[in-house]
């Protein structure tokens, strides 16, 4: 079964079926011939019973066990019991008859339907289910199904026959043909893979085994394994109509309570005619359908979410196919300079398209927003009208901006990519760029961001290839490789292939201009999860992250009745490892076109002025930690080694016996969104902790004071021991805010006060310059060796008595060969800052050959046993105690 795209209404303005205009006025010229010379001989037989049982040939006998009847064209006479009723313009003017008593021949039908039009002399003889009647008319093939037309004779022979159901199950054996015409039930669950034709033609498609998938989704084109799948799902499929042949039927039929029926949601037990017609607005395509003798049952289990789900990290970054959005209006016209418009026809349709799209943008709130299918009008007019439109919807007029077109242009196709962002929470970094290649008919867009928290920056890639319609005529230069070969792959695969490696070379061009590897490319490729374009681009570096969370069920998009994703989110390897959620939110394809923006063919409008059906696909939503620490552990070595420069919001820790390896890279501290950054920036998680080679610094701390465990801290050894060597602490503090706390490397340990010293530690040759409170403290029961450290302060400040190096509260240390500076306290007397500070300190507490400068007081002892300190001196040696 073949179910033509969700294409615009224009498309689907007529439908070969059983009008007035069309199949009637065949019939009553197919009736006039036949009647010419027998109508009033034979007029009054159409309600006697002395015909019944004369001259009857068995209704399998008609249908044969072919696809179409042996005697097509032909008069015939037979009788059967009515199964299904559609007498009537509301119905489908006509009704279906079952032999009571069927043949050995399970390849033959004993079904067949008889069309009475109102136009008939017969069409007043009503009939009843049950009812049993002779009927005499011509064979003929309608529409691929075989009935009696041309009536003209016409009897009821007996009342109150019930003919049984015939069940019929799914992945069927491929031949529906045997029970065309017969009454049957369909005892198992079957899941609605489409409602694309609901209001239109008042159609379902049906299938078993869940939701059914494009074949190329799951499995490389052209395998084995795509080719079972096709065939598969061929044979679980089916039309459910709604015995009438009335199109924009009103009301909309099988819809629920909530106004719609979505794809995913079930229904069992379906009592039908099964027939053979029309299953969309395709005239050349047919297929089996039910004709339903009783309403059947919905279960709603597909229902509808508010909010696309959590994809977590700091930065969202969405892509939305925006359907033609175009503020030239499609009324015919075609403005000058531009293709003809493809979107709304009228103002209110455009208002209703708009309000669609930023109900669906709003809850989505995404900080960066790729978009497809917008008018390519110079400059940025129509994502400038989508911008300000958003911005007034939400009541924000500085919400959203657009990222402005690249000097390397948008194009000469009707439509273009566009991005737009949240000036609050990024910013652009350069201009933008598009790659003008003539592979390209909408040029991909390319634009780097600075996440404002973290200073973090991302490439974002905005795409949109050919797609699959529209194919290459038997002249077109291109038409190698660019025809349907039925690989499930469509038209013009040749040619997104070729984008796809182009846009690999435009990746490395992106990369190399921002200094940055981290893209994300995003947009409608048109091909699904599978397919030759994305193979590519996944061979070549590019990492799949619906694939990656979603999964094989990954959809985003439904045609033909099967599911799958045309539209991607694609990551090079740096960023895909700061990726930490995909999603994608089913707005537009579960939902039926019956509730889009159109007013075309809409008697029963069912619009509404939400997210939903605001497009055909479903947007993709990427949850990113930009800057996110990556690691990479050594069992055998018990090391954990930092792969790069990283950001976080969260403190980092360091598991119980291992070794932190930055490697010279730098963990930065940020506000997380909407909170400030609490606690230690790294700590440990047990007993034991080496933390080396790593640099710690501070991105913009608000200015906020907190207490014991959240009090912000550089290195944090708590309750633990180990060594603590050649790190950088650098601006940790919180400019102006007075608090005690800002500690660049601290190991504390209970209980405070004399005692066994029970943790010992070693920091030695480590960096630390511009902390709030202290740069090295050891507090409570600890015992180590503070060694060739450089430990510089804030210099001359008011708000609080910084110390450089602190050992108190029952800690005991040598403290040697440090450099330490810049530790001076201004404000109200009462306070000093220290260059070492012992504190309560242990007995064998100790500072010998440190260089100090620029200190309020050098060494300061306070209630201290027996600390000590030697060889001290003024000068600041060069390069004493520097890495």
């Amino acid at each position: 079964m073949t179910l033509p795209a969700p294409t615009p209404a224009a498309a689907l303005r007529t439908r070969p079926g059983r009008t007035p205009a069309g199949r009637a006025t065949l019939a009553l010229l197919a009736t006039l011939a036949l009647l010419a010379t027998a109508l009033a001989a034979t007029a009054t037989r159409s309600s006697a019973v002395s015909a019944c049982g004369a001259d009857v040939t068995p209704i399998h006998v008609l249908q044969g066990s072919g696809a179409t009847s042996p005697a097509t064209n032909q008069p015939r006479t037979t009788e059967g019991v009515v199964t299904g009723d559609f007498q009537g313009n509301a119905g489908m003017r006509g009704f279906f008859i079952q032999d009571p008593a069927p043949d050995d021949d399970p390849l033959t039908s004993e079904g067949i339907f008889v069309f009475v039009p109102p136009s008939s002399p017969l069409s007043g003889l009503d009939v009843h289910e049950g009812d049993t009647v002779h009927v005499h008319g011509r064979v003929t093939e309608f529409q691929n199904q075989t009935e009696l037309d041309t009536v003209d004779e016409l009897a009821v022979c007996a009342t109150g026959t019930e003919i049984p159901s015939t069940a019929v199950s799914f992945p069927t054996d491929g031949d529906l043909e045997r029970y065309e015409g017969m009454k049957v039930t369909l005892p198992q669950t079957l899941t609605v893979q489409q409602n694309f034709f609901q209001g239109r033609f008042g159609q379902l498609t049906l299938g078993y085994g869940g939701r059914l998938f494009q074949p190329t989704n799951q499995f490389r084109a052209g395998s084995p394994e795509a080719g079972a799948l096709a065939a598969l799902n061929r044979r679980s499929m089916i039309v459910l109509d709604d015995a009438t042949t009335a199109q924009n039927p009103a009301p909309v039929p099988y819809l629920g309570a909530d106004g719609v029926r979505r794809a995913g949601d079930t229904v069992s037990g379906i009592d039908a005619i099964l027939d053979e017609g029309p299953v969309n607005s395709n005239t050349a395509i047919r297929g089996y359908r039910l004709q339903p003798t009783h309403a059947p049952t919905f279960d709603e289990v597909n229902t509808r979410t508010s909010a696309p789900a959590a994809v977590g990290g700091n930065l969202t970054v969405a892509f939305f196919n925006v359907l033609n959005y175009f503020t030239t209006l499609d009324d015919g016209s075609t403005p000058s300079g531009q293709l003809q418009p493809r979107g709304a026809n009228t103002a209110t349709e455009f208002d209703r398209q708009r309000t669609k799209i930023f109900a669906a943008m709003s809850a989505i709130d995404a900080d960066v927003f790729g978009l497809s299918e917008i008018e390519n009008l110079p400059g940025t007019d129509a994502v400038q009208n989508l911008v300000d439109g958003l911005n007034d919807y939400l009541g924000d007029p500085g919400r959203y901006a657009a990222v402005t077109d690249p000097a390397t242009g948008t194009g000469s196709d009707a439509i273009k990519v566009a991005m737009i962002y949240q000036p609050t929470r990024v910013a652009t970094v350069g201009d933008s760029i598009s790659d003008p290649d003539p592979v390209n008919n909408r040029p991909p867009l390319a634009q780097t961001f600075r996440l404002l928290a973290n200073g973090e920056t991302v490439n974002v890639l905005v795409n949109h290839l050919k797609s699959k319609g529209s194919c290459p005529t038997a002249t077109d230069p291109d038409r190698a490789g660019n025809t349907d070969s039925g690989d499930g792959q469509g038209c013009w695969n040749a040619r997104r292939v070729q984008q796809a490696e182009r846009l690999r070379t435009f990746i490395d061009t992106v990369q190399a201009r921002s200094g940055d590897p981290d893209v994300l490319a995003i947009g409608d490729f048109n091909s699904y999860g599978h397919e030759d374009p994305i193979e590519t681009l996944t061979s070549s570096g590019l990492h799949d992250q619906i694939g990656r969370f979603v999964g094989a069920d990954a959809y985003s998009y439904v045609f033909d009745g099967l599911s799958g994703y045309l539209d991607h989110g694609l990551a090079t390897a740096s960023a895909e490892r700061q990726v930490v959620g995909a999603t994608e939110w089913h707005i537009n394809a579960d939902e039926p076109s019956v509730i889009d923006y159109n007013t075309e063919f809409k008697p029963d409008d069912r619009y509404t002025p939400t997210a939903y059906r605001s497009s055909d696909h479903d947007p993709v939503v990427l949850g990113v930690d930009l800057g996110r620490c990556q690691f990479q552990d050594d069992a055998a070595n018990r090391t954990r080694r930092l792969l790069g420069d990283c950001s976080t919001s969260t403190t980092v820790t360091v598991p119980d016996g291992m070794t932190l390896d930055g490697a010279g890279h730098t963990i930065t501290a940020y506000d997380p969104a909407g909170g400030h950054f609490r606690g230690a920036v790294v700590t440990n998680a047990g007993r034991v902790a080496n933390i080396r080679r790593l640099t710690v610094r501070a991105h913009q701390l608000g200015d906020v004071c907190d207490a014991g465990t959240e009090r912000l801290r550089g290195l944090l050894l708590d309750g633990a021991g180990g060594v603590l060597d050649h790190n950088r602490v650098l601006g940790l503090a919180q400019a102006g805010s007075g608090c005690q706390e800002g500690n660049a490397i601290e190991v504390r340990n209970e209980p405070f006060g004399p005692g066994g010293h029970d943790v010992y530690v070693a920091v030695t040759a480590n960096e630390v310059r511009g902390y709030q409170k202290g740069g090295i403290v050891l507090s409570g029961s600890v015992a180590g060796g503070i060694f060739d450290n450089t430990v510089a302060g804030l210099g001359r400040v008011p708000e609080i008595a910084q110390n450089g190096v602190q050992v108190g509260f029952g800690a005991t240390a040598r403290v040697e060969r440090n450099v330490v500076t810049d530790n001076f306290y201004t404000g109200p007397a009462g306070a000093e800052s220290c260059g070492v500070l012992f504190y309560q300190a242990g007995r064998r507490a100790e500072a010998e050959h440190n260089t100090f400068s620029s200190n309020q007081r050098n060494v300061c002892t306070v209630r201290a046993g027996r600390a000590e300190a030697r060889q001290v001196t003024q000068a600041t040696p060069r390069g004493a105690g520097r890495r």
